[in-house]
This record gives structure tokens, C-alpha cells and sequence, in this order.
């Protein structure tokens, strides 16, 4: 059915599990997970972590076949083939969020009080830590997701759109030989 079904369906199982995530973390004393000494914790973390991971990665990877389709699109509508730029444009905002993460990640920091030194394992657990670390890692990637459904609202390369298109474009092809 397409890229786009499958980019949202795992955007929304994405943004599901990361709430689950965050419950497991206010629900169950996640300082017990304890690889030495294994426990129901422990189980519960391993198989959410995998499935968050899984799901996340393959919403993050479900983008790049869609780069070739935003490149047929653009062939499609202007007659040029210019897959390099897409993908530079694709990769050039990809840097840009990218690099942004350390800001981010280190204002919070100064915003909660560390200003000389980063957070060390051997600080004691405070509610400012963990309030952080839910927001960057989970919050901030929902905020993502969320975009990423708005985005594909407007998105209009289905899959049936896409067989359109490519049906337009070898018969260019074919009329060009």
C-alpha cells in the first residue's frame, strides 16, 4: 500500500510504545533491572526496549524509500531527474536536526541546575533527572512523530498515487526512445 501507510502505521505504534515506555518508567522501579540478577522487571524492560527500538527504527528507515519517491515525483512534475538533490536536501536537514540534539540536550541540562559539570552516574536520583530524561527521550520523539503524521496528512505519495506516477514516467521514457 506504500511508504506512507507504512510510515504512519509505525509512527503510531512508535508514539503507543514510547507511552507504554514512560508508564513502565512511573509504574515499576526501573532501578531494579538488574542483568546479575534477573527479575520481572527485567523481562518487562528487555521486551519493551526491544520492541520500542524496533518499531522506532523502522519508522526512522521507512524515509529513505521515500526519498526515491520524492525524487520520481519531482522527475514527474518538472521532467527533471534530480535524485542527488532530493537526497542532499534530505540529508542536509537530517544534519541539521541532527546537530541540534546536543543544544537541546545541554540546555536542558543548564536549565535543571547543571551549569559546571554533566549529570555523573554517581549523582544521587532526583525527580529533575528523570522529569529530563522522560522529555528528551521520549517526549521529544513524540513531538517528532506527531510532525511526522501532520506532515503526511499533506504527504499525497500513496502507494496508488506513486504507480501513477511511475506509469507517467516510463511512458515519457518510452516516448523519448
Amino acid at each position: 500500500k506504500g511508504s506512507k501507510k507504512a510510515l504512519v502505521d509505525f509512527t503510531w505504534y512508535s508514539i503507543i510504545l514510547a507511552i507504554i515506555y514512560f508508564a513502565f518508567y512511573i509504574f515499576f522501579d526501573y532501578r531494579s533491572v538488574s542483568f546479575a540478577a534477573i527479575n520481572f522487571t527485567t523481562v518487562v524492560f528487555v521486551i519493551l526496549t526491544c520492541l520500542f527500538k524496533g518499531v522506532q527504527s523502522i519508522s526512522s528507515n521507512i524515509v529513505i524509500p521515500m526519498i526515491a519517491d520524492c525524487a520520481d515525483y519531482e522527475t514527474y512534475l518538472s521532467g527533471k531527474y534530480v535524485p542527488g538533490m532530493i537526497g542532499t536536501l534530505f540529508s542536509f536537514v537530517d544534519k541539521v536536526i541532527s546537530s541540534l540534539s546536543t543544544t537541546i540536550v545541554n540546555g536542558a541540562l543548564a536549565f535543571i541546575g547543571y551549569k559546571a559539570m554533566m549529570p555523573q552516574p554517581t549523582d544521587t536520583y532526583s525527580t529533575s533527572i528523570f522529569a529530563f530524561t522522560m522529555a528528551i527521550y521520549l517526549g521529544l520523539p513524540i513531538l517528532g512523530w506527531i510532525c511526522s503524521l501532520v506532515a503526511m496528512k499533506y504527504y499525497e505519495l500513496d502507494g496508488e498515487r506513486m504507480k501513477e506516477i511511475q506509469q507517467e514516467i516510463s511512458n515519457i521514457k518510452a516516448k523519448a526512445n
